[in-house]
This record gives structure tokens, sequence and C-alpha cells, in this order.
């Protein structure tokens, strides 16, 4: 993999970057639950202006379902890159329906699983599954056993990737890094300056990516004091930016 350096503190803004932004953990907080995340009233707005100020070249790209971004963030119309690269949505663009890619079996499996061990929540995806034990942390060897057997059956079909206080199951090969460098072949994205932001191990895909393509990697922890609402407040300073649309 590219080897990648986060700055210390987030670069002054530029009409020329082109933003890849994680979602949880870098737009809005952890929630102890996926379906729990409270997204700042103005977040929506904030994001309709970068892509005014950045001539669309703004993608946010998460490891959710592509359902659980538009809900989120309604009426932002911005590229969505879901399920690490799985699903793309381009701005102006409706998703596509798409019936679940994982092994049918699982789902008697997890659910099994998730009742002998309370506060674990399963979240089914279109091409994977994520095993979430935040709310109970003594299943996190439990969830990473039975994440890995999952994926050993799979015959090399599907990967365990680490999250915070979760493990998901991915289909091999999809990574943001991978959606990244397909995003910056596109007219709105290429010959820009590819700004990534997050805050997770799956983040960091989409870091050694703009590495490679002369970009900027910027880890919440480290450039912006693990606070998404620093993140935020440094989006904010965009609007400065003469509009160019």
């Amino acid at each position: 993999m590219t080897s990648w350096t986060t700055l210390a503190q987030p670069p002054q803004p530029s009409a020329d970057f082109a933003l890849f932004l994680d979602f949880d953990g870098t737009l809005v907080d952890i929630a102890p639950s996926p379906d729990l995340v409270a997204v700042p009233p103005d977040l929506p707005a904030l994001l309709r202006h970068l892509r005014q100020y950045l001539a669309e070249a703004v993608a946010i790209v998460s490891g959710r379902a592509v359902r659980d971004l538009e809900h989120f963030l309604p009426e932002t119309d911005v590229t969505l890159v879901a399920e690490h690269g799985a699903v793309l949505r381009l701005a102006g663009a409706e998703a596509a329906a798409v019936a679940s890619n994982w092994p049918a079996e699982w789902r008697r499996s997890l659910e099994h699983f998730a009742r002998c061990w309370p506060g674990v929540e399963i979240e089914e995806k279109s091409f994977g599954v994520s095993i979430h034990f935040r709310g109970a942390p003594q299943a996190a060897q439990a969830v990473h056993d039975t994440a890995h057997a999952l994926a050993k059956g799979s015959g090399g079909a599907f990967e365990v990737i680490s999250a915070k206080m979760a493990f998901e199951l991915r289909r091999t090969g999809i990574n943001k890094g991978v959606a990244v460098r397909n995003l910056m072949q596109f007219p709105v994205f290429k010959h820009r300056i590819p700004v990534f932001i997050g805050d997770d191990v799956t983040d960091h895909d989409g870091f050694a990516a703009v590495a490679e393509l002369g970009g900027i990697a910027l880890d919440v922890g480290s450039a912006f004091d693990n606070k998404p609402e620093r993140v935020r407040d440094w989006l904010r300073s965009f609007t400065a930016l003469p509009s160019v649309i």
C-alpha cells in the first residue's frame, strides 16, 4: 500500500480541492448505535454550499448504506460513495435499488449471535454486514471470531475489516481508496487536488489514494483534535471562496 502522512492541521481552503469526506466520526459524532446519529441542522446546507464553491467536486465516502446517507443528508445532492465504494450515486442521479449480495444463510446465524449477546447490533448492507459491539464491549472477541468464521466460509469472496467498535464483512477488493481513484477520473474531480478526511481504520485506504495522487490526507484525530465540529468549521471556511458555478 502507498504510504501516507496526515497533516497536523488542515490547510487553507482552495477552490482547486476535491473533497472526499467520511461521514460517521468525521462530519457527525459517533453514536451508540448507527441509527442514533445526530446530524447538525446546518450540515445539509453546508454540503450544498460546498458543492457550489467547488463546482460539484465533493463526495461523501462512507461505509454506510446509500439509503442511510440519503436519509441523514436529505436535499444535499452530493455524490455518495456507500459501503466503502461498492455503491456509487453521482450528484444529480438517483440510487438504483440493489439486492443483497451476501450469503442469505448469514442472516439466521447473525440474528442468533445477536440474541446471545444483548447489545450487539447487526447492520445489513447491500454488499456486506457490520457487527457493532459498542453496546456490548465484552463481545469484542466473539464478534471478531464470528466475522472471521463467516469470511473464511465465503471462500475469499468476503474479507473482515476492523472499524470503531465493529467488525465488517465486505466484498474483497472494495475499499475507499479504489473509490477515490475511480472518482478522480470523472471530469468533475479530475485535475483537482484530492483531499480525504476520515477518522477510522477504514479511511486509511482513502488516505493512501490521495497521497498517491499528490493530494492531502487529513485524519480527524490529528488534524481536528478528534472533533467533527472542527471539521465542519473548516468546511465552513470554504464559503469565503468565490463561487465558481
